[in-house]
C-alpha cells in the first residue's frame, strides 16, 4: 500500500500527476501500461528468439527494447520521439546494432600481456543507462562487462557463432517486476543541445476523466 500514502500522493501532486487506482487483481482496468508490458515482452519473446540467447537473458533483451523503443519516434507526438519530448533534444541512433550480434570487446593494456588476444570475444545483450556504453555477455567468463570500445559484427550471430548453432528455447512469459522505461541519452558533442524541459505544476483537482466508447467486435 505504499502507493496510497499521503506523503506519495503530495509528492505526485507537486509534480503535476493524477493517480488513478485500479481494483485488485483487475489489470484490465489499466489497459494502457498493461498493453506496453504485452508490446515488451512480444518484443522480448522475438529477440531471444531471433538471437538464441537463453531464457534468462530476458531482463537484458527487454532493457535492449525499451532503450530502442524510447528513440523511436510515434504518430501521436508528432514524429517526436519519447526522449524528444521529455528531454528537450533529439537522440542519437548511430551506436544502436542487432541484440544478439557477435562483439569483440578491446583489452585494455594493462589487462593482458604481448602475447595475449587485444580482444575477447562476446555477445551483444544491450545498452548501458544514460550513455552509449555496449553490454557484451562473455560465454567463456559467464558475465557480462560494459565497454565502450567494442566492434559489432552485425552479419553474424553470436551464439551460432560461438556454439555452432541457435537453440531455439520454449521461452516463458515473465511478469514486468520493474520499470525500464526510465531510460536517457548523454549528450554527443555534435548534437545540438537544448534546454530540458521541466515538468510545472498542475491543478489536478479539476480533471475529468473521458472514456472512449470501443468498437464491437463481430463474431
Amino acid at each position: 500500500m505504499e502507493f496510497c500514502h499521503k506523503d506519495f500522493e503530495t509528492f505526485l501532486r507537486d509534480l503535476g500527476i493524477g493517480i488513478e487506482r485500479t481494483s485488485v487483481y483487475t489489470p484490465e482496468l489499466n489497459g494502457i501500461a498493461e498493453r506496453f508490458n504485452r508490446s515488451s515482452m512480444e518484443a522480448v519473446r522475438t529477440m531471444l528468439q531471433d538471437s538464441g540467447l537463453q531464457p534468462r537473458f530476458w531482463a537484458e533483451a527487454l532493457h535492449a527494447y525499451v532503450h530502442t523503443k524510447n528513440r523511436c519516434s510515434h504518430k501521436l507526438t508528432e514524429g517526436k520521439t519519447p526522449m524528444e519530448m521529455w528531454s528537450g533534444h533529439k537522440p542519437s541512433i548511430r551506436h544502436c546494432r542487432t541484440f544478439g550480434s557477435l562483439a569483440y570487446v578491446y583489452v585494455p593494456t594493462v589487462n593482458r600481456n604481448k602475447l595475449q588476444p587485444k580482444a575477447k570475444i562476446g555477445i551483444l545483450v544491450g545498452y548501458v543507462v544514460n550513455r552509449r556504453i555496449y553490454r557484451v555477455w562473455l560465454p567463456k567468463e559467464r558475465k557480462v562487462v560494459e565497454s565502450i570500445h567494442v566492434k559489432i559484427d552485425e552479419t553474424k550471430n553470436g551464439v551460432k557463432t560461438l556454439f555452432g548453432k541457435v537453440k531455439h528455447y520454449d521461452y516463458a512469459i515473465y511478469q514486468l517486476d520493474q520499470n525500464l522505461n526510465n531510460d536517457s541519452d548523454c549528450r554527443a558533442q555534435d548534437e545540438k543541445s537544448s534546454s530540458p524541459k521541466t515538468p510545472s505544476s498542475l491543478d489536478i483537482s479539476t480533471w475529468i476523466r473521458l472514456e472512449k466508447p470501443r468498437k464491437k467486435v463481430k463474431g
